[in-house]
């Protein structure tokens, strides 16, 4: 089953909904955590008109997510790798895409399932989701998550990418997933 709206849902609840261009944030010029260099990436990807990602519609905004978070990290075989994993994994993986890139997403998921994270996930990463639950991959993942946030990131980005962590367990628990002790 295609879990992008619950996923879509929970990115709306992750990310600021409106423009910021703080200058401690290092991605720049963001609205509803597209930054600016993804959206023209996004453009020239789509050949589509370049814009300022402050004025993208909602359904702008939802397709981007979709086709650049949902669709585009795939296995060796083309497959969006969203839809190999067990829910509430397919939509953890989701938001760590969204918030680490997808390249980093699919290494850390690579991680967290004890294959080489090489970002490139084929029949051997694939072999490691079977028999695992989507509850098991899923706070693998979270927890490769925070490790990735405390090496990576300064004293200000901790605190709320932490929070983050808080509000996905949060919404696990909310749709009737709870999180393992």
């Amino acid at each position: 089953m295609d879990n992008f709206s619950k996923a879509y849902e929970l990115i709306l609840e992750l990310e600021e909904t409106s423009y910021t261009n703080n200058p401690k944030d290092l991605g720049g010029a963001t609205f509803c955590g597209i930054t600016q260099n993804l959206y023209d990436t996004y453009c020239r990807y789509k050949d589509l008109k370049f814009k300022r990602v402050g004025l993208l519609s909602p359904s702008e905004v939802q397709l981007v997510y979709h086709d650049t978070f949902w669709n585009l990290p795939q296995n060796n075989a083309g497959v969006p790798i969203s839809t190999l994993l067990p829910t509430p994994a397919d939509v953890v993986f989701f938001q760590l895409a969204v918030n680490v890139g997808a390249k980093q997403g699919v290494k850390l998921l690579q991680a967290s399932i004890g294959t080489e994270p090489d970002g490139s996930f084929g029949p051997v990463s694939a072999s490691h989701l079977t028999g695992v639950s989507g509850k098991t991959i899923s706070e693998a993942l979270l927890i490769a998550q925070l490790a990735h946030y405390a090496d990576v990131c300064s004293d200000w980005d901790r605190v709320g990418l932490f929070n983050r962590i808080g509000k996905v367990r949060a919404w696990m628990a909310s749709n009737s997933i709870p999180a393992l002790s």
